[in-house]
């Protein structure tokens, strides 16, 4: 890989974190208390897990859609309406920690985190004709967020039966 396409690559990789990041930021101080009141769902993972697990999510989703920017000709090529539905992907995927962690809206929360699910069931899909590889990549993103869809879910139901703190 040349300097050009690894640097192109890890930009690729680094913008979804980017947001990440900023979505860390913004729900700092809430975070803590939102996961000692939803102590509720067992098997999944805690606060570290989750932003590691959150990092690879970004970190594959990015690198797919750097696989289809290469092989799908660019924004001018055939990759260009993937490459539109990967940027609705970031949206959904950067707005949920502060629609959950900061301002505690759940049900909102999960509308966009279903969002995320069926973006990235389409980026599947969009990328297949262009690069397989990447199409393959997205197969373990869409695990991850219906397994946060689920979470959100059961936080949801809970936080709804149970009068505020």
């Amino acid at each position: 890989m040349e300097y050009k396409e690894a640097t192109q690559a890890a930009c690729w990789v680094l913008l979804p974190n980017l947001g990440g990041l900023a979505g860390l930021y913004l729900i700092k101080t809430r975070h803590d208390d939102v996961v000692k009141r939803c102590q509720l769902v067992r098997n999944f993972p805690g606060s570290t897990g989750q932003v590691m697990l959150w990092v690879a999510f970004n970190s594959a989703m990015g690198y797919a859609a750097y696989l289809v920017f290469r092989s799908g000709g660019g924004l001018q090529g055939p990759a260009r309406p993937a490459l539109a539905v990967f940027a609705a992907g970031l949206g959904y995927n950067w707005a949920w920690p502060p629609l959950f962690y900061s301002k505690q809206k759940f049900a909102l929360a999960m509308v966009d985190m279903n969002l995320l699910c069926g973006t990235v069931a389409l980026l599947a899909h969009f990328y297949l004709p262009i690069d397989e590889r990447a199409a393959k990549i997205m197969v373990p993103c869409m695990a991850w967020t219906l397994a946060m869809a689920t979470f959100n879910c059961r936080v949801w139901r809970w936080s709804r039966r149970r009068p505020s703190e």
